[in-house]
């Protein structure tokens, strides 16, 4: 029900009104005030306890809204002739609203003074959102209850209805100040001192991987619509994201410049241990097809491991002085963003390792010992028949370490390929052609290992020693493993070399005990088998990855 009330002294002067009652849909409204003929007027509502849902009808884009609301709003004139002003505030309680990409569940408070002149209307305005718990686009942005969120500013509109609002923006312990423009084209500006970013992966839960601390500012912001672009910087200052390498985290520093529709790293460096590295790139088609292009390169040759250590399987493997170039491009949005970031990657990679007098070093891995011990007891007879004199037996060889590493890789389709994969070590040198699988480092390789003229003498047992190829049929296993398969013939002409020639120990042993005839037939045999077959290569282990 409702109960009303008027009372006027006379036709002529003021009129006073009152009525009060209860809504069909709950909530109690009361409405009083004083209005006279010639214009001035002085009411307002008061609405408690207000359901909320039968106003979804009336704005477009809700598709969820419920809670209970309480509204003051005052309407005051002087005159005719007088601007209107009014003053709303407004309290929800267990406010329940999903609109588009945007849900808000809590308690929301807003207020607004406004004046009105003619088909203008301008005051200030606040808005709460402190105790409300917000999400946008599922979880992208997420605002507990109780995280600092706050609005405040004045707004104004023209006689065309558009808006223009200058604002404050606080959420957490970022402030930023701007302001908002609608019309044929929206614009909304942004400015933010720099503020620390640790914690923010409470807003932002994609940062929880890499646990962001540093600072960051936000210079200049202009964001457009119509169509969309973004212009203005950010500005980066040791931020580093530690899980990255826990150890030794990637720090930032510099600018990244926002052009259009488009995000270009400008003196920007990243660092990791000691490695400095110059980044350059972006973020390309940044409201379409999102491609982050990533442009790496060593201004000086930094510490491999502390680059390579960024992949969790070659954590502590990869040693010595690197120079870098890198150029990738990762797609973000669209159908390909659905498969594994390893698949995605396009572009090359070209490095070096070591090349100065302290060279580098794969952790456990030796290629000489891997061919070795594939030649099986033909190599333990190489091993054993080396001569003393040398002093120095074939484990001297089988070092991890090496003079410099280098190669370029083509990367596509989960694969970085390469054509010169060349390791120079001090007695022999391994080239590789082929690929490597991105998401396991597994092997797919051919190439030769080339004994050197001191090592060939040191097997053989020649006065002089020249280079000698040893063809790999295929370098399996993985980067940090890698197994070998050598072709029978190849096999032959190593032992042909190596293990029963005359000048051997083992040759002379056979001569020895065969004669040298049949010593030379069978040295003959071997060395037409290296000639001539062409046999399928020895299988690799049955566990090596394919």
């Amino acid at each position: 029900g409702v109960d009303a009330e008027v009372r006027a002294s006379s036709l002529a002067g003021p009129i006073a009104f009152e009525a009060s009652g209860t809504l069909a849909s709950g909530g109690d409204v009361a409405v009083r005030g004083e209005a006279s003929a010639d214009g001035p007027i002085d009411a307002a509502i008061e609405l408690d306890g207000f359901e909320a849902a039968p106003l979804a009808s009336y704005v477009d884009g809700i598709g969820r809204l419920a809670g209970r609301v309480d509204a003051r709003a005052r309407v005051a004139r002087a005159s005719a002739d007088a601007p209107r002003s009014s003053d709303a505030t407004l309290d929800a309680r267990a406010l329940d609203l999903a609109m588009g990409d945007l849900s808000a569940k809590g308690p929301v408070s807003a207020k607004a003074t406004l004046a009105r002149d003619g088909e203008r209307w301008s005051g200030p305005f606040s808005v709460d959102l402190g105790d409300a718990a917000l999400d946008y686009g599922g979880g992208v942005v997420r605002k507990a209850a109780g995280t600092r969120a706050t609005l405040d500013g004045t707004l104004s509109t023209d006689e065309s209805g558009a808006l223009r609002a200058d604002y404050e923006l606080r959420v957490r312990n970022a402030q930023a100040k701007g302001a908002l423009r609608t019309g044929t084209r929206t614009r909304v500006e942004m400015s933010a001192p720099a503020f620390d970013v640790a914690g923010w992966e409470e807003v932002v839960p994609a940062l929880a991987e890499l646990s962001p601390t540093g600072s960051l500012a936000l210079e200049g912001l202009v964001l457009q619509t119509s169509p969309l672009a973004l212009t203005g910087s950010f500005a980066l200052s040791k931020l580093a994201l530690a899980q990255v390498e826990p150890d030794a985290p990637l720090v930032l520093d510099g600018r990244v410049d926002a052009k259009g529709t488009s995000l270009v790293p400008r003196d920007l460096f990243a660092t990791v241990g000691a490695a400095r590295l110059a980044v350059e790139g972006g973020l390309q088609d940044l409201f379409g097809a999102r491609v982050l292009a990533v442009r790496l390169a060593t201004p000086q040759p930094v510490e491999s491991n502390a680059v390579f250590s960024m992949v969790d399987a070659l954590r502590d493997a990869v040693f010595g002085a690197l120079d870098l170039d890198l150029s990738l491009d990762l797609p973000l949005a669209g159908a390909a963003a659905a498969a594994p970031a390893t698949d995605r990657l396009r572009g090359d990679v070209r490095f070096r390792i070591g090349g100065d007098e302290a060279g580098g070093r794969l952790r456990g891995v030796s290629l000489l010992r891997t061919v070795f011990d594939r030649f099986g007891a033909l190599g333990y007879a190489a091993l054993a028949a080396l001569p003393a004199k040398r002093g120095k037996s074939i484990e001297d060889y089988y070092s991890e370490t090496f003079q410099v590493a280098r190669a370029t890789f083509h990367v596509a389709n989960g694969e970085a390929r390469t054509q010169d994969f060349e390791v120079v070590h001090d007695e022999y040198t391994t080239r590789l052609r082929g690929g490597l699988r991105l998401a396991d480092l597994a092997l797919d390789m051919r190439g030769e290992l080339v004994i050197g003229d001191r090592l060939d003498a040191a097997l053989s047992g020649a006065a002089q020693g020249q280079a000698r190829v040893i063809p790999l049929a295929r370098v399996g296993g993985t980067a940090l493993a890698p197994t070998v398969s050598v072709k029978p013939e190849d096999v032959a002409a190593f032992a042909a070399r190596y293990v029963v020639q005359a000048d051997s120990k083992l040759g002379r042993k056979i001569d020895d005990a065969l004669g040298s005839e049949a010593g030379d037939l069978l040295r003959g045999v071997l060395s037409g088998a290296g000639r001539g077959s062409r046999s399928r290569p020895a299988e690799a282990p049955a566990n090596e990855p394919q």
